[in-house]
Protein backbone atom coordinates (compact mmCIF):
# COMPACT_ATOMS: atom_id res chain seq x y z
CA UNK A 1 0.00 0.00 0.00
CA UNK A 2 1.19 3.73 -0.84
CA UNK A 3 2.41 6.11 1.29
CA UNK A 4 -0.05 8.57 0.94
CA UNK A 5 -3.06 6.10 0.89
CA UNK A 6 -1.98 4.53 4.13
CA UNK A 7 -1.68 8.25 5.49
CA UNK A 8 -5.19 9.22 4.48
CA UNK A 9 -6.56 6.00 6.19
CA UNK A 10 -5.14 6.76 9.29
CA UNK A 11 -6.30 10.19 9.60
CA UNK A 12 -9.69 8.66 8.52
CA UNK A 13 -9.69 6.57 11.77
CA UNK A 14 -8.57 9.43 14.30
CA UNK A 15 -11.24 11.71 12.32
CA UNK A 16 -13.86 8.57 13.20
CA UNK A 17 -12.75 8.99 16.67
CA UNK A 18 -13.13 12.47 16.99
CA UNK A 19 -16.50 12.12 15.38
CA UNK A 20 -17.82 9.51 17.40
CA UNK A 21 -16.78 11.09 21.02
CA UNK A 22 -18.97 14.36 19.60
CA UNK A 23 -22.03 11.70 19.04
CA UNK A 24 -21.65 10.38 22.07
CA UNK A 25 -21.18 13.81 24.14
CA UNK A 26 -24.37 15.10 21.99
CA UNK A 27 -26.27 12.31 22.71
CA UNK A 28 -26.33 12.73 26.86
CA UNK A 29 -26.87 16.05 26.79
CA UNK A 30 -29.48 15.68 24.42
CA UNK A 31 -31.40 12.99 26.59
CA UNK A 32 -30.71 15.04 29.37
CA UNK A 33 -31.41 18.41 28.30
CA UNK A 34 -33.84 18.82 25.40
CA UNK A 35 -35.67 15.06 25.28
CA UNK A 36 -36.54 16.06 28.44
CA UNK A 37 -35.73 19.16 30.82
CA UNK A 38 -36.83 17.66 33.68
CA UNK A 39 -33.91 15.39 34.15
CA UNK A 40 -31.47 17.11 36.59
CA UNK A 41 -29.29 13.87 36.79
CA UNK A 42 -28.43 11.12 35.46
CA UNK A 43 -25.46 8.51 37.15
CA UNK A 44 -24.84 4.74 35.20
CA UNK A 45 -23.34 2.25 37.90
CA UNK A 46 -21.05 -0.09 37.60
CA UNK A 47 -21.15 -3.32 35.16
CA UNK A 48 -22.37 -6.74 36.66
CA UNK A 49 -19.21 -9.19 37.89
CA UNK A 50 -22.14 -11.87 37.68
CA UNK A 51 -21.54 -14.25 34.36
CA UNK A 52 -25.26 -14.66 34.59
CA UNK A 53 -26.20 -11.24 34.41
CA UNK A 54 -23.05 -9.66 31.72
CA UNK A 55 -24.05 -6.48 30.04
CA UNK A 56 -26.07 -5.45 32.17
CA UNK A 57 -26.25 -2.74 34.70
CA UNK A 58 -28.76 0.18 36.62
CA UNK A 59 -29.01 4.06 35.98
CA UNK A 60 -30.13 6.31 38.36
CA UNK A 61 -32.43 9.40 36.96
CA UNK A 62 -33.31 12.13 38.75
CA UNK A 63 -36.65 14.40 37.54
CA UNK A 64 -37.72 17.15 39.09
CA UNK A 65 -41.96 17.33 38.89
CA UNK A 66 -43.43 20.12 40.19
CA UNK A 67 -41.70 21.37 42.74
CA UNK A 68 -39.88 18.59 44.26
CA UNK A 69 -37.55 15.69 42.90
CA UNK A 70 -37.94 12.19 42.05
CA UNK A 71 -35.60 9.19 41.38
CA UNK A 72 -35.88 6.42 39.10
CA UNK A 73 -33.80 3.30 38.31
CA UNK A 74 -33.43 1.82 34.84
CA UNK A 75 -31.90 -1.49 34.32
CA UNK A 76 -30.19 -1.05 30.75
CA UNK A 77 -28.80 -4.21 29.02
CA UNK A 78 -26.03 -3.93 26.05
CA UNK A 79 -25.82 -6.14 23.54
CA UNK A 80 -22.89 -7.85 22.13
CA UNK A 81 -19.39 -5.52 22.66
CA UNK A 82 -21.59 -3.16 24.53
CA UNK A 83 -24.10 -1.83 21.75
CA UNK A 84 -27.69 -1.02 21.30
CA UNK A 85 -28.85 -0.58 24.91
CA UNK A 86 -32.04 -1.31 25.79
CA UNK A 87 -33.91 0.00 28.95
CA UNK A 88 -35.34 -3.64 30.19
CA UNK A 89 -36.84 -2.43 33.85
CA UNK A 90 -37.63 0.75 35.05
CA UNK A 91 -39.22 1.87 38.61
CA UNK A 92 -39.47 5.31 40.92
CA UNK A 93 -38.38 4.95 44.04
CA UNK A 94 -41.28 5.34 45.89
CA UNK A 95 -41.18 9.16 47.56
CA UNK A 96 -42.84 7.97 51.30
CA UNK A 97 -39.88 6.03 51.14
CA UNK A 98 -37.74 8.95 51.22
CA UNK A 99 -38.99 12.42 51.73
CA UNK A 100 -40.74 11.47 55.01
CA UNK A 101 -43.01 14.52 55.76
CA UNK A 102 -40.86 16.76 53.45
CA UNK A 103 -40.01 16.96 49.96
CA UNK A 104 -36.94 15.88 48.14
CA UNK A 105 -35.45 19.18 46.81
CA UNK A 106 -31.69 18.85 46.71
CA UNK A 107 -30.14 15.19 45.70
CA UNK A 108 -26.22 15.54 45.45
CA UNK A 109 -22.99 12.50 45.80
CA UNK A 110 -24.59 10.02 44.20
CA UNK A 111 -22.25 7.30 44.93
CA UNK A 112 -22.78 3.58 43.43
CA UNK A 113 -21.60 0.76 46.12
CA UNK A 114 -21.98 -2.12 43.70
CA UNK A 115 -23.80 -3.32 40.74
CA UNK A 116 -27.36 -2.99 42.19
CA UNK A 117 -26.72 -0.29 45.39
CA UNK A 118 -26.30 3.01 45.37
CA UNK A 119 -26.04 5.88 47.68
CA UNK A 120 -26.86 9.59 47.62
CA UNK A 121 -27.48 13.00 49.80
CA UNK A 122 -31.29 14.02 49.62
CA UNK A 123 -31.92 17.05 51.34
CA UNK A 124 -29.66 16.73 54.12
CA UNK A 125 -30.36 12.77 54.88
CA UNK A 126 -28.18 10.36 53.38
CA UNK A 127 -29.52 7.15 51.70
CA UNK A 128 -28.58 3.95 50.51
CA UNK A 129 -30.73 2.19 47.69
CA UNK A 130 -30.10 -1.59 47.87
CA UNK A 131 -30.95 -4.37 45.53
CA UNK A 132 -31.85 -2.45 42.71
CA UNK A 133 -32.91 -5.85 40.85
CA UNK A 134 -35.80 -7.18 43.19
CA UNK A 135 -37.80 -5.98 45.60
CA UNK A 136 -35.50 -2.48 47.24
CA UNK A 137 -34.41 -1.36 50.17
CA UNK A 138 -34.01 2.16 51.56
CA UNK A 139 -32.14 2.70 54.43
CA UNK A 140 -31.99 6.53 55.74
CA UNK A 141 -28.84 7.36 57.67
Amino acid sequence: MSQNIKSILRNLGKIAIVVLLALIYFEVGLYANEVDPHITEISTGPFSKSRNIERARFRCVVIIQEVSLSVFVEKIEYGEENCCLKVVKSYQIAPDKLEGEYKLYRISNINWLSYDSFSFTGNSTNYTIKNLDGDYVVIKD
